[in-house]
């Protein structure tokens, strides 16, 4: 949020990366984890598609992608906002494991032109920023989809969802000089909330869930792909029970369904 020019030299790099991976070989390694998947609970099943699918495109082999799972989701805890006592420690206790996983496993070609420490904060980074972003995605549109067809356009079906059923609803940015927002005196560093769910009401495409500019989220293709063929194989590999939807996980950002399937 407070980028500087080394750090969109670090972030050019990653998008750079990122588009290394063809959308065809997302689709394959991902449906590859989809398949694989045992979750038969909606949130479970929404939680690990994310993770499990961007470690094995990290790099992680298959057979350790479950304990990458519980290292992000401790991680990832830690660092959310409004997370109970017990999870910050609980999460604070799983990082140093979590760097040494990926520190060992990552993939060599991975922002190979940056050191080091820098891929693996990189590659933790991927993981739990699209942890509760893109579950929160797999798991409106299966409300979504739940009383309709599978759509026949993918990405007309996701831009609409993630427009009017935005994942992060808000998030923060600083002031970079003082000067008047709303007509309210604001200084250079001040806070400023950004309503991102208010403001794609009003928008075009995918809107502002992704960011805009050079806050512009380099995940996006990953996310949209991922929940694509999660959703598909949620409602194509088997037939799904009744969804039941209790509200939301409370969190201060994003805004994630709580659904269970009822038997």
């Amino acid at each position: 949020m407070t980028e500087g020019e080394g750090h969109l030299q670090i972030k050019a790099s990653l998008i750079q990366s990122l588009e290394h991976f063809s959308e065809h070989e997302i689709r394959i390694q991902v449906a590859t984890v989809a398949t694989a998947l045992q979750a038969e609970s909606p949130l479970e099943f929404a939680y690990q598609m994310p993770v499990l699918s961007m470690g094995k495109l990290l790099g992680v082999p298959a057979v350790e992608l479950d304990q990458l799972a519980i290292l992000v989701k401790a991680f990832t805890a830690c660092i959310t906002p409004g997370s109970p006592s017990h999870e910050v420690q609980e999460g604070i206790h799983a990082a140093p494991s979590l760097w040494r996983f990926m520190e060992e496993r990552l993939d060599s070609t991975f922002v190979s032109s940056l050191p080091q420490k820098t891929r693996v904060a990189n590659a933790i980074g991927l993981l739990w920023q699209g942890y509760d972003s893109t579950a929160s995605l797999i798991l409106h549109g299966m409300l979504a989809l739940e009383h309709r067809l599978l759509p026949v356009d993918w990405n007309a079906f996701l831009t609409e969802l993630i427009r009017v059923a935005a994942p992060i609803q808000n998030t923060r940015r600083f002031m970079g000089e003082a000067g008047v927002l709303l007509e309210q005196n604001v200084e250079a560093g001040d806070t400023v909330l950004l309503l991102l769910a208010a403001a794609n009401r009003t928008a075009t495409g995918a809107g502002l869930s992704f960011g805009h500019g050079v806050h512009r989220c380099p995940g996006q293709r990953l996310a949209t792909l991922i929940a694509e063929i999660a959703l598909a194989c949620w409602h194509g590999s088997r037939t799904p029970a009744p969804l039941f939807h209790s509200g939301f996980k409370p969190s201060l950002n994003a805004r994630i369904p709580l659904l269970e399937a009822l038997q």
